[in-house]
């Protein structure tokens, strides 16, 4: 909730839409998935592969141009759903001592 927006009076033209408009907005829920898989190949050696956000779900954006300032911000700055990194994957062998 922005602090001015109490009043209609307060509200600025959005540039994206060209109208008087509140900069309040709700962000809605999403599913992050995260896996991970491990393999013994042998009684000595074994692999992990990790993936965290693995379908790339983002954040809502804003829809008020005011708070995005000048393309820079597409995402809350005070207010984060999640993450805005995209997916990531990473492998892991490793080997065990007897």
């Amino acid at each position: 909730m922005h602090p001015d927006n109490g009043d209609p009076a307060n509200w600025l033209v959005n540039e994206r839409t060209g109208r008087a408009e509140t900069r309040d907005q709700t962000f809605r829920g999403g599913w992050i998935t995260n896996l991970s898989f491990s393999y013994r190949f042998s009684r000595r050696l074994h692999g992990l592969l990790n993936g965290g956000n693995v379908f790339n779900v983002c954040p809502n954006k804003h829809r008020y141009g005011a708070n995005i300032e000048n393309g820079i911000f597409r995402y809350s700055r005070f207010f984060q759903q999640f993450g805005v990194g995209s997916a990531r994957w990473s492998v892991r062998l490793q080997s065990a001592r007897e």
